[in-house]
């Protein structure tokens, strides 16, 4: 049972592409989500994902807000695992707009990726689309080696980080109880406390 645990694991590491990933996180980072004008980053979430072979939905709060969800379907019998992320940045990027609250802008608050020396720089970056690219990539490497958990995997980019966004995937059902009865584990990839 190990050897074949370990087995798997080998087969989805040598799915994940280094490149793709950093691709995935600056394209993130490329589109704007300010707090409550998040739903462009969550529909271009949600169509990555289909094309990735999840099954995908998009979840409109309002006009301009909507959560990404992605499904990689278990055998049954297991946990579900959720993987989450939030895609607001609370600023803009704009040094007109953030400078009262920000001061002068760093390389890392603009709203542009950058890849310099090895890190990627932009507004969101570690708070938190690189977390949430990497948990994208993560289940999209499952899924290409071919791995069948047990229990469902749920990735969720959500349109606000304080906001109770879980229990209102439950309520509008979009996540039902039904589908994740022994929700195990919530991972929150955040880089910042």
């Amino acid at each position: 049972m190990r050897s074949s645990i370990n087995q798997m694991i080998k087969r989805a590491l040598a799915k994940v592409r280094r490149q793709e990933l950093v691709q995935l996180t600056c394209q993130l980072v490329n589109i704007p989500s300010r707090t409550g004008e998040e739903g462009d980053c969550a529909k271009f979430l949600v169509d990555y994902m289909r094309q990735a072979g999840l099954e995908t939905s998009y979840q409109e709060i309002n006009h301009k807000r909507g959560n990404a969800v992605g499904l990689l379907p278990g055998s049954g019998g297991g946990p579900t695992l959720i993987f989450n992320g939030h895609l607001d940045t609370s600023f803009t990027g704009i040094e007109d707009e953030d400078y009262p609250a920000t001061g002068p802008l760093s390389p890392g608050s603009l709203p542009a990726a950058r890849v310099e020396a090895g890190n990627i720089y932009g507004l969101g970056v570690y708070n938190m689309k690189a977390g949430l690219a990497a948990s994208v990539i993560a289940v999209k490497t499952i899924k290409q080696a071919g791995i069948i958990p047990k229990g469902n995997i749920v990735v969720t980019g959500v349109a606000g980080e304080v906001e109770n966004v879980l229990n209102f995937f439950i309520e509008q059902g979009v996540i039902s109880r039904k589908q994740t009865p022994s929700v195990e584990t919530l991972y929150t990839t955040k880089f910042t406390g």
